[in-house]
This record gives C-alpha cells, sequence and structure tokens, in this order.
C-alpha cells in the first residue's frame, strides 16, 4: 500500500496546510528561493503563508500568494529525513478537496 501523504510523486493531491514553503516569483527565474514560512490556508487561487510572530505587536503575519504567479518548494517531511519538492503553482490551482477528488478518480480508471 502507498502512502499518499508522505509520497512525493502525489503532492499536488493533498492538502498542503502545515508544511513549510518558499517561493520564486516565476518572472524572477535567476534570483532564489525565498523563505515563506509555513503555508496556514488554502484557496483555489490563493497560497496563505504565516512567517511567524512580529515582535513589536505580538501577532503572526499572513501573506497570501496567487498560485500562478510562483513556482513553490515544499518541505516533505518522511521517516528519515525531510524531501523538497519543487511544484509549479499551476499544478496546485485547485481546492484542496478537488485534488483529493482527482486523485481517487484517477485510481478508479486504473
Amino acid at each position: 500500500m502507498i502512502k499518499y501523504s508522505n509520497n512525493p510523486k502525489y503532492l499536488i493531491f493533498r492538502d498542503l496546510i502545515g508544511l513549510k514553503v518558499q517561493a520564486q516569483k516565476k518572472t524572477n527565474t535567476g534570483k532564489n528561493f525565498t523563505d515563506l514560512g509555513e503555508v496556514s490556508d488554502e484557496t483555489y487561487n490563493l497560497l496563505i503563508t504565516s512567517s511567524g510572530c512580529d515582535l513589536k505587536t505580538n501577532q503572526q503575519t499572513f501573506k497570501k500568494y496567487i498560485k500562478k504567479n510562483y513556482t513553490f518548494r515544499f518541505e516533505l517531511p518522511t521517516e528519515n529525513e525531510i524531501l523538497i519538492v519543487e511544484v509549479d503553482g499551476n499544478k496546485i490551482l485547485k481546492r484542496p478537496e478537488n485534488r483529493i477528488k482527482l486523485l481517487k478518480k484517477k485510481n478508479l480508471r486504473r
């Protein structure tokens, strides 16, 4: 039996909330990936991240990123190591619950 949640092949079909993420704007291909923090929420078009607590206001800071404009790197923890998986934002352009349904349909066709 395959564990879909920790398999990098199935990352685009799973829920991304809780994973550490880095991003690079597609127009800035020469620049490095910027560290965004952790995915706190996800919508159809947006990936919402929290980068930690602001020391002055003692509140968490949230940023929104349009999925189709970015390439993302997710840290996927496995039993022995942490895998870094790079994903084009266009591949995760659906709601998480709809992406999971696509995986179930894909497996039923086999």
